[in-house]
Parts: structure tokens; C-alpha cells; sequence
């Protein structure tokens, strides 16, 4: 796993988390992070390597720290 992020603004990042086995197959990920004080949300794309069609596949997340 190889992955970033930078920030943009206060409360918006950009990142990446990238994931790679052997044999060439993974998966790539990029998109945006809105952050508050307890509450996160990322958007995003994922496109898979080795499938052996180029396609990306949409990805959010949310965390809320109780």
C-alpha cells in the first residue's frame, strides 16, 4: 500500500491510497476528504489493474468519532 494526502483548505484534502500484489493486479484510488470536527466524508474513484478492462468505480466513506 502506498498512499497521501494534501490539504487544500481548511477543511478539504485530497488523497490516494493505492494498493499493488504480485503479478501486477491492485487497485488505484484517488478523490477528496471533507473533514469537520468529528465528522469525515471521502469521495472518490477506485479503478482496478489487471482486470483487463480500464474502468473506475465510485467510493465514499464516512467517519464519525463519537
Amino acid at each position: 500500500m502506498i498512499g497521501g494526502e494534501r490539504q487544500a483548505s481548511r477543511r478539504m484534502s485530497f488523497v490516494t491510497e493505492n494498493y499493488l500484489w504480485k503479478g501486477g493486479e491492485g487497485v488505484l484510488t484517488g478523490g477528496v476528504r471533507f473533514f469537520g470536527e468529528r465528522l469525515s466524508a471521502d469521495l472518490g474513484l477506485a479503478v482496478p489493474l489487471g482486470a483487463g478492462e480500464l474502468f473506475a468505480f465510485p467510493v465514499v466513506n464516512f467517519v464519525y468519532v463519537f
